[in-house]
């Protein structure tokens, strides 16, 4: 599977979004209620994201899009923003392999494209309750964490 140039091209300016794809089907029944049900396992997004090139990136962003990702119909692992502020690998593609340009002067394209993405990262159903237990009150959970350690590193082992 390719992977983004991430030491050519810049990772994708600070207006990324996120919308999620529609992953069920509905079926309306002659009588009762409309049946629902998942079309996939495995839920699919698509993110907006916009780049800024030089004229030169600009022309290996088109080389790239056309030669190793087939217009843009091959998935690629690629860099993003995960929402923590930092970046997280995925796989993606260019949906339907278009993407709009602008140009900026001076020698400068702005780039955006959707790209549909797989393996979005999902809590578990264990995280998920405990998350609800504290109110989602994360530094709730890191406070409690430090003082645990605390009790165990310091206290506990002093004793024994």
């Amino acid at each position: 599977m390719p992977t983004w140039p991430q030491n050519v091209f810049p990772n994708p300016d600070g207006s990324f979004a996120a919308q999620s794809a529609t992953t069920t089907i509905r079926t309306k029944m002659e009588g009762g209620r409309s049946r629902q049900r998942s079309r996939f396992s495995q839920e699919v997004r698509a993110y907006n994201a916009v780049w800024t090139f030089t004229d030169v990136q600009y022309l290996m962003f088109q080389t790239y899009l056309a030669n190793t990702l087939n217009n843009g119909t091959v998935w690629f692992e690629i860099l993003l923003p995960n929402g923590d502020n930092g970046l997280q690998s995925y796989t993606a593609r260019f949906k339907d392999g278009i993407f709009k340009s602008n140009y900026v002067p001076v020698l400068h394209w702005r780039v955006s494209a959707t790209l549909e993405v797989e393996d979005v990262p999902l809590l578990t159903d264990e995280v998920m309750e405990l998350l609800l237990a504290i109110n989602g009150d994360v530094y709730a959970l890191e406070a409690a964490a430090n003082l645990l350690y605390i009790l165990v590193e310091e206290t506990l082992t002093t004793l024994f």
